[in-house]
């Protein structure tokens, strides 16, 4: 197929080329005997999850359980993918820490541990990198082998992070130097997680740029930009900066290529094609999440230029498999029935039944079982599903959420019971990873859901700046891409109506009185104690005016309670009480009506 090569004057041009043999040539260049070909290998926002998960597919047209995932399982199929070591790259788009027990036990470990046995030639920082502060960061990279990168970070002189990472690095491969640029989303990285003072973000198309130029300066023509920056972003940011080649990318978790069939939603085909500054294509390419896909995208360059490519992603499975019998009771498939899904899926190269890599697993062996004592501990029951999403109106599976996340509010209410002087909690969407299914609770699914280092901090409030608190964090939802940030809350309940200006948009605001239960109207002038987790008590995800009350002596008080173990602490406390969680009662949910846009940022 040939295309025009035409400079992007206005907006955004994208162009998908989906073929059944999987690969697009721009001319009738197999002909140029100067054509290099390279193998490029990747992952992104893996978020601790080092060992598999179950999912749900749609295999020989049924319902089929299945593992997917899992780094022993990823490092054993990179090593079956991996073509002459000069001609391949294996990267990391950024993310790699805080998500699962793996992480809350070890302290990144076990991440750092299994990075070191998998041949990473570079991976981007990424925003949840910064999560734990500069000290802690640090430390994670000088345990890493992997060379860290980002051209949008600078740090001041003396600054614990200074010499740690680079703005790229430059790999010699099939004979020519190759540059990989890496950047970070930085409004999300700066007012979502815990860089300190001495880390400054730049704007990322100009820093991009500018490590671009200074590659050219060096003749370096090849680049790959390796970015944490989400895939709507990257598709802006493509058509804004000359001489990139491939963007290798992060942070929204966005499955590409074509896995309908399986019951998988995917964003567009992989790669989406698109062009840079100068007209030039460049293939886009990011691998969902958690280690469950590994991306491999093959490019030829002639001269300095991407002149074909192909490519997948790769679906990494295990070979045991469970279908629902009459009784709705989940039983392994064997004989000729699990003949036929292991036929099917030899049949579709996006799926791979991987053999662990002995290293990564010998690693990870040391590790499991603490995990497994711990995370299997039973600590109370969940008497229906109980889904999260981060704003009211999105859709959880097939149903739609008009009031939002079930399961934050109920979070709320946990810490909330754990201050027991506090007239209200408000606890941000992002902060709650996932909602809990239907059945027993256990260590390790608080942990997934709860994976931060968070504590409750009291915060002493005027009614009219708890008001104002809302509207700054509606505020950002809509302004930036923050879905994360969006407010639930318990003893405190609202209307709202996104269509009216700022400063109007929450009304009929109301506080439950503990003693009584009862609901009472918000007064301006009243002062309340408000508990939060201290990311939202410091003024993140656009919390301004709790971080304009931290500044005022007295006016905060740190618990020391950690989040996670507080909701452990309620779920046990309802376990033993013999009642399990359930949502609650549709007077006690914050939202009364809400009005949003219907299209909102996305963010992860």
């Amino acid at each position: 197929m040939l295309t025009k090569r035409k400079k992007i004057k206005t907006g955004i041009v994208v162009r998908f080329f989906l073929l059944p043999a999987a690969m697009v040539l721009l001319s009738a260049c197999s002909a140029f005997s100067s054509e290099t070909k390279l193998k490029i290998l990747h992952l992104n926002d893996v978020h601790s999850f080092l060992t598999p998960r179950t999912a749900e597919l749609n295999l020989g047209g049924r319902p089929t359980t299945c593992e997917i995932g899992g780094m022993a399982r990823v490092a054993g199929l990179v090593d079956a993918l991996t073509v002459e070591p000069g001609q391949t790259l294996l990267l990391h788009a950024g993310d790699a820490v805080q998500g699962t027990l793996y992480f809350t036990l070890f302290d990144g470990r076990a991440d750092a541990g299994v990075m070191n046995a998998v041949p990473f030639d570079a991976m981007a920082l990424g925003n949840h990198e910064f999560d734990n502060g500069d000290s802690w960061l640090a430390g994670f990279i000088r345990s890493l082998k992997v060379p860290v990168i980002s051209a949008n970070i600078r740090v001041s002189p003396g600054h614990v992070l200074e010499h740690l990472f680079a703005p790229y690095v430059v790999k010699k491969l099939d004979g020519r130097p190759v540059g990989i640029i890496g950047m970070t989303i930085a409004e999300v990285t700066r007012r979502s997680s815990r860089p300190g003072p001495g880390v400054l973000f730049g704007d990322e198309v100009r820093y991009v740029q500018a490590a671009v130029d200074a590659l050219s300066d060096k003749g370096i023509g090849r680049i790959i930009l390796l970015s944490h920056y989400g895939y709507e972003n990257t598709l802006s940011l493509a058509g804004q900066v000359s001489d990139v080649d491939v963007i290798v990318d992060g942070h929204s978790h966005t499955l590409l290529g074509d896995l309908a069939d399986y019951g998988l939603a995917c964003d567009g085909p992989y790669p989406v094609i698109t062009e840079n500054k100068d007209g030039d294509p460049v293939c886009i390419v990011q691998a969902w999440s958690h280690g469950r896909v590994l991306g491999e995208l093959d490019v030829t360059f002639k001269a300095d230029r991407v002149v074909a490519w192909s490519g997948r992603p790769h679906l990494v499975l295990g070979d045991q498999f469970w279908r629902k019998d009459d009784r709705g009771e989940p039983q392994r498939v064997a004989g000729a029935e699990r003949k036929k899904i292991l036929d099917r899926i030899r049949r579709d190269p996006s799926l791979d039944i991987a053999p662990e890599n002995a290293a990564v697993a010998g690693i990870l062996e040391q590790f499991s079982r603490q995990v497994a004592e711990q995370g299997e501990t039973v600590i109370g029951m969940a008497s229906q599903d109980l889904a999260h999403v981060r704003v009211p109106g999105q859709v959880h599976g097939t149903r739609p959420m008009p009031l939002g996340s079930r399961m934050a509010p109920l979070v709320a209410q946990a810490f909330y019971e754990q201050v027991p002087h506090a007239d209200m909690c408000i606890q941000n969407a992002g902060g709650v990873r996932t909602g809990i299914q239907k059945g027993v609770i256990r260590f390790s699914t608080v942990y997934g859901m709860l994976p931060f280092s968070n504590t409750l901090i009291e915060i002493e409030m005027s009614g009219r700046s708890i008001r104002q608190l809302l509207e700054q964090a509606l505020e950002y939802v809509l302004k930036n891409d923050a879905k994360g940030a969006f407010p639930y809350a318990y003893g405190l309940r609202y209307d709202i109506d996104a269509r009216k200006p700022f400063g109007s948009r929450f009304s009929g605001l109301e506080v439950r009185e503990r003693a009584s239960g009862r609901y009472v109207p918000l007064e301006n002038k009243v002062s309340y104690l408000v508990v939060a987790n201290d990311f939202i008590a410091s003024g993140k995800d656009g919390y301004k005016a709790f971080g304009a009350a931290s500044k005022v002596p007295g006016k905060t008080v740190n618990t020391y309670l950690d989040y996670a173990r507080s909701f452990i602490t309620h779920v046990q406390a309802l376990d033993i009480s013999g009642k399990g969680l359930a949502e609650l009662p549709r007077r006690d949910h914050c939202i009364k009506s809400v009005i949003l846009p219907e299209t909102a940022p996305s963010a992860r």
